[in-house]
C-alpha cells in the first residue's frame, strides 16, 4: 500500500511538473509570437516612413494645391492611354478639393512605349525653363498616339509652344534633364512601382495607401474621406 502511495505521488508530481512545463512552454510561444508581431509591426511602421519621405514633395515636384494634408503621388508615362484617362479624374479631384488634396505627378517609363524618355526629358525641359507651362505641355504629350512615328524634332516642335527654342535645344542636348528622370525612376523602383499609373496617397498620420491602375474619382473621394481608417 505505501508503495503504491508513493508510485501515485510520483507520478503526480511529474504530472504537474509537466504541466508546468506546458504552462511555461505555451507563455514562452505567446510572449515571443506578440514580440515577433510587434517588431514586425515597427518594421512595417518603418518602412512605410521611408517610403512616405521619399514621396514628400521636391523642388523638382510641380504641385498642384501645394500645402495641403493629404497628398496624392501618381507614377506615369505620357504614352500611357490609361494614364491620359486618369489625367482627367485627378484633375479634377485637386480641383474639387483645393483645400484638402495636394497633387503631383512623377515618372515611370515603360520600356514598351516608343517615345516615353524622350517625352519626360522634354517635359523636365518645359518644366525647368517654363514652369507654369509643364501641365499645358504634358497634356499636349497625352494627346499623342502612341503608335506615332515621332523624332526629336517633331517633339521638339511641340515644345516650342512653351518656351525659347535655343534655349530648349541646349536643354535638350545637356545631360542633366536625363539624369533627373533616371534619378525619379530609381526612387520608383525603392518604392516598389512596377506599372502606370501607379498611385500613393497619405497624410502625416494615415497609412500609406498604395494603388495599382485607373481609379474612379468616386474611389478617390471615398478613400480621402476616410483617410484615416481606410485599410
Amino acid at each position: 500500500m505505501l508503495q503504491y502511495t508513493k508510485y501515485i505521488s510520483r507520478h503526480t508530481v511529474l504530472a504537474s511538473s509537466l504541466a508546468l512545463l506546458l504552462v511555461l512552454v505555451s507563455s514562452y510561444i505567446y510572449i515571443e509570437k506578440e514580440r515577433s508581431t510587434l517588431q514586425d509591426d515597427a518594421e512595417q511602421k518603418q518602412i512605410e516612413t521611408n517610403k512616405k519621405l521619399l514621396l514628400l514633395p521636391t523642388k523638382n515636384d510641380v504641385v498642384i494645391n501645394p500645402g495641403n494634408k493629404i497628398t496624392i503621388v501618381v507614377y506615369e508615362d505620357t504614352d500611357c492611354r490609361f494614364c491620359r484617362e486618369y489625367e482627367h479624374i485627378l484633375d479634377s479631384v485637386a480641383q474639387k478639393n483645393p483645400d484638402v488634396v495636394s497633387l503631383y505627378f512623377r515618372y515611370k517609363l515603360l520600356p514598351i512605349y516608343r517615345h516615353s524618355r524622350v517625352e519626360a526629358e522634354l517635359l523636365e525641359c518645359v518644366k525647368k525653363i517654363n514652369t507654369p507651362a509643364y501641365s499645358d505641355f504634358k497634356k499636349d504629350l497625352f494627346s499623342i498616339n502612341s503608335s506615332e512615328n515621332l523624332d526629336l524634332e517633331k517633339l521638339l516642335s511641340m515644345a516650342y509652344m512653351y518656351a525659347d527654342k535655343n534655349t530648349l535645344r541646349t536643354c535638350s542636348e545637356d545631360t542633366e534633364a536625363g539624369n533627373t528622370v533616371r534619378d525619379i525612376e530609381a526612387t520608383a523602383s525603392i518604392l516598389g512601382v512596377t506599372k502606370v499609373p501607379y498611385t500613393f496617397i497619405f497624410s502625416e498620420t494615415s497609412p500609406l495607401i498604395t494603388l495599382v491602375g485607373v481609379q474612379s474619382e468616386s474611389a478617390l473621394k471615398q478613400i480621402i474621406e476616410n483617410i484615416q481608417t481606410y485599410e
